[in-house]
């Protein structure tokens, strides 16, 4: 269930117009710094590897109103939402412990076929974004509070 208070939606599109002709610049810099809260609470779900994705993870403003965060690596989708790793060959040299040994059967010193595997998603920017929206919130209203202020001075 839900319902829509009478007015809210002009009342935010006034508030709209009132930060983008009297705060522009303020308001970009809010954007900025929201996105980077989001960021840092996505960082702490991205595994690391080899720090690729990680570094990745960017803010950008695509317009006066909307900050976007992302990242931008080929496979963050897989990492993210889960993928299938296809049948693959791993070749012997990658089985040379004690315990990686005992696959090698009848004197096979090439390698072995791995199965196919559904590797399951970390799903980091959905739990960085659920840790990050009440500390957004918290800024915004804060962000808020202090424009409300000056427009009354």
């Amino acid at each position: 269930m839900s319902f829509e208070v009478e007015g809210l939606e002009e009342w935010k599109q006034e508030l709209l117009k009132i930060t983008n002709e009297t705060f522009p610049n303020e308001k970009q810099r809010e954007l900025q710094k929201i996105g980077h809260m989001a960021e840092r609470e996505i960082k702490q779900f991205i595994p690391v590897d080899t720090g690729r994705l990680r570094a990745s993870l960017n803010t950008q403003l695509l317009d006066k109103n909307t900050a976007q965060v992302g990242v931008d690596t080929d496979y963050a989708i897989d990492v993210n939402n889960g993928h299938l790793v296809n049948q693959r060959f791993l070749p012997a040299k990658y089985l040379d412990t004690p315990a990686g040994r005992k696959y090698l059967k009848n004197g096979n010193d090439k390698g072995i076929m791995l199965h196919p595997q559904y590797i399951l998603g970390k799903h980091f920017m959905e739990k960085g974004m659920q840790n990050a929206e009440p500390k957004i919130m918290l800024e915004l209203n804060s962000w808020l509070d202090e424009l409300l202020r000056r427009l009354g001075e």
